[in-house]
């Protein structure tokens, strides 16, 4: 059994080793560490994911009847897949504690000490070589041989300017893994979050469509939570080289709007998935099913527009790291103040989607829509999405135009 619980943590330390000199080796010189975030942070964020597939709640109901914890309880002691190491361990602990030598030890046996002599041997090989390499291009190479913009580029170039702008903040991005890496992260939250939202148990249509309604300001919340370290931070991050910008033949608008431009894609994705995928998976009707994405589109322009005007305002380019701007005070009072949006866009439309939900005999498909109080929601959170966005950019560059 020490040796069953040994060898079974021994192949994952083998994997490990493995993975990390293939990375030395095989990896761009300088992009090792880029490399090795991006992978922890899909594993960690497909682990997360993974524990909230497996539904716990299932499983807490499942403690409360005797039969099927019983049930339960013989399923982990016996797995049923017989090509997963954890079932040769499994089996060679069953087999030990009777007395008897499993068949389970030989594979988990084989498994872990080739993983550990494939390491050895490539390291013996690899690591070396690797590592000189490193050392020797350890100095940038510069190429003075002029190139041509990607397409990438000459698309963003189109819009002037500030799209110029938007495409170099989005290489900036993409260089620094800790602040791509996190978008993986927010992405499994995302998941997470879905999963949660289809395994809620509501049998009542009513109660359920109420609460499909409410969890729109929780959607909210998120992308507002995502805008708080993409968007909000967004103009700080320039650090003391804004300088170079009010140099060149750009405005304080243009840098502000190339911002909000830069940020709206990835919150508007996110809000929009959430909207549309969360009133799918909870059968909540055509009604309230339009009324979600147009919420999500809302929240998605004015939170990031809100987000780069307040950082605007008040920008921070002594700070160290874009993650101490977004729990600054002024980060504190953008998520106050994106949280009181998402549930002022609620109210807007609260009569419609209550007399949809309530009163589907009456207001059967879009036809609440069609009433006084749904237009005069409609056309509110039409005014609301535009003053809300165009004021909070407009106080961004009119202060950072006075900024000295």
């Amino acid at each position: 059994m020490v040796l069953t619980a040994l060898m079974t943590f021994a192949a994952p330390v083998g994997l490990g080793a493995l993975l990390a000199v293939l990375l030395m080796r095989v990896a761009p010189v300088g992009r090792v560490r880029e490399v090795s975030t991006g992978l922890g942070v899909l594993i960690s964020a497909g682990l997360v994911y993974a524990i909230r597939a497996l539904r716990p709640e299932v499983l807490i109901q499942k403690m409360q009847d005797p039969a099927q914890f019983e049930t339960l309880l013989k399923n982990f002691a016996s797995p049923s897949s017989p090509f997963l190491p954890p079932v040769w361990a499994s089996q060679s602990i069953w087999g030990a504690a009777q007395g008897r030598l499993d068949w389970g030890l030989l594979p988990l046996l084989i498994l872990t000490v080739g993983l550990l002599a494939a390491a050895t041997a490539l390291a013996t090989r690899a690591y070396q070589d690797g590592w000189a390499r490193a050392l020797d291009s350890s100095t940038p190479r510069l190429d003075p041989t002029p190139r041509r913009g990607s397409l990438m580029e000459t698309l963003f170039s189109r819009l002037g300017p500030g799209g110029s702008l938007a495409y170099k903040d989005l290489r900036v991005t993409l260089r620094d893994p800790t602040q791509w890496s996190q978008l993986l992260v927010v992405v499994a939250l995302a998941g997470v979050y879905l999963v949660s939202v289809k395994a809620v148990p509501i049998p009542i249509p009513q109660f359920r469509g109420i609460l499909g309604y409410v969890q729109l300001a929780f959607q909210g919340f998120i992308v507002s939570g995502v805008a708080v370290r993409l968007a909000f931070p967004a103009l700080s991050t320039e650090a003391k080289a804004y300088w170079l910008l009010r140099t060149g033949p750009i405005s304080a608008q243009q840098i502000v709007l190339s911002k909000f431009y830069g940020v709206l894609p990835v919150t508007l994705t996110l809000g929009l998935v959430m909207g549309i995928v969360s009133a799918q998976s909870m059968d909540l009707g055509p009604t309230l099913l339009l009324l979600s994405v147009l919420v999500s589109f809302s929240n998605a322009f004015v939170i990031t527009a809100l987000g780069v005007g307040l950082g605007a305002a008040a920008p921070k380019f002594d700070a160290d790291n874009p993650a101490e701007i977004g729990v600054s005070p002024g980060g504190l009072a953008f998520m106050g103040l994106s949280l009181a949006y998402s549930v002022l866009c609620l109210l807007l439309l609260a009569r419609p989607a209550a007399g949809s939900v309530l009163r589907p005999d009456l207001f059967p498909s879009l036809s609440a829509l069609a009433t006084v109080e749904g237009v005069l929601g409609l056309i509110g959170l039409t005014l609301a999405t535009v003053l809300g966005t165009w004021l909070s950019l407009r106080l961004g560059w009119r202060r950072l135009d006075a900024l000295e």
